[in-house]
């Protein structure tokens, strides 16, 4: 499992003792400069069978992902979570974050 290291809920209790974690965040310049562990584990690994992402910010992001896994994955699913925002309220934030993905409340809210 490769995240940015946020483990929400109970999530740290429920699924990180269960899993090879490695830490990278793509939002720290070169998306793999700072995940030596996660070059690492890719070049010593023959084959995945499936590789799920969640997070795409940038299409750069996924580019390089696809190019890093290439000729190693069976199955590559990218999952874009624009949706949800989506049909949230704004936020005067300049990027989205998870807490702002909360439908509204108000029925004339969710219809606009």
């Amino acid at each position: 499992l490769v995240s940015r290291g946020s483990w929400p809920f109970d999530t740290s209790k429920t699924i990180k003792p269960h899993v090879n974690f490695i830490k990278c965040d793509r939002e720290d310049g070169d998306p793999f400069e700072n995940c030596p562990k996660l070059l690492k584990a890719v070049e010593k690994t023959k084959e995945y069978y499936a590789v799920l992402d969640f997070s795409g910010y940038y299409p750069q992001w996924i580019e390089d992902t696809v190019e890093l896994l290439q000729g190693k994955v069976r199955v590559y699913i990218y999952v874009s979570t624009d949706s949800v925002y989506e049909v949230s309220k704004p936020s005067d934030r300049p990027k989205s974050m998870e807490i702002d993905a909360v439908r509204p409340d108000d029925q004339d809210d969710r219809d606009e």
